[in-house]
């Protein structure tokens, strides 16, 4: 399995470098479909309870919308 280390940089009404799309905003609901034709997936199967909590933070999980495994 490869796995691959990157991020992305979401933005509202903002005028981007030329390394961005020049598109004046990309939000979550332009990634999120672009992400699933990648084949990148939401969730991390492999890491459950505390261990998911440290990798991701809380704060990115809700903030995402994610839904928090079940407490092991």
């Amino acid at each position: 399995m490869l796995i691959v280390d990157s991020q992305i940089h979401l933005w509202q009404n903002g005028k981007m470098s030329a390394h961005h799309r020049q598109i004046p905003t990309y939000s979550v609901d332009d990634a999120l479909p672009e992400m699933a034709s990648a084949g990148v997936t939401e969730e991390l199967p492999w890491l459950k309870g505390r261990d998911l909590e440290r990798v991701m933070g809380g704060a990115v999980v809700d903030w995402l919308g994610w839904k928090r495994p079940a407490a092991a």
